[in-house]
């Protein structure tokens, strides 16, 4: 079920395996990124049930690394404290995009289950091991 539908980025929420998922529909700059990603954290503090994420970057462009950086070191600890345990990314097409979740996983430094997906059935499979 989308929950949020926002300038760069939709929200779902998969109850039944605790998991939202962020399809990135676009990328617009730093104020559209971090209102996906603030978002995010508050369907964390609503929901008070997800443990999982799986970012679809499929189409993401270019995010600065300051934004992965403040994703890792800011919004990571936050969202571990919420319960938070793995995360999925469905690759980007674009190097531009993969080197932004390459950067967030790099930054993360293991705090997190972390996984790479070329589509989302198996980043879904994934979620309810």
């Amino acid at each position: 079920m989308i929950v949020e539908k926002l300038r760069a980025c939709e929200i779902e929420y998969l109850e039944d395996i605790q998991c939202v998922i962020q399809h990135w529909t676009s990328y617009t700059g730093s104020i559209y990124f971090r209102e996906g990603i603030n978002k995010t954290v508050e369907i964390f503090k609503n929901k008070k049930r997800v443990t999982k994420i799986i970012s679809d970057t499929l189409v993401l462009g270019v995010v600065k690394k300051e934004d992965t950086d403040w994703v890792a070191q800011v919004i990571n600890p936050i969202l571990i404290k919420l319960g938070l345990r793995k995360i999925g990314f469905i690759i980007p097409k674009s190097t531009v995009g993969q080197m932004a979740v390459d950067n967030y996983k790099n930054e993360s430094k293991g705090a997190l289950a972390v996984q790479y997906f070329d589509n989302m059935q198996d980043a879904l499979k994934w979620m309810q091991e």
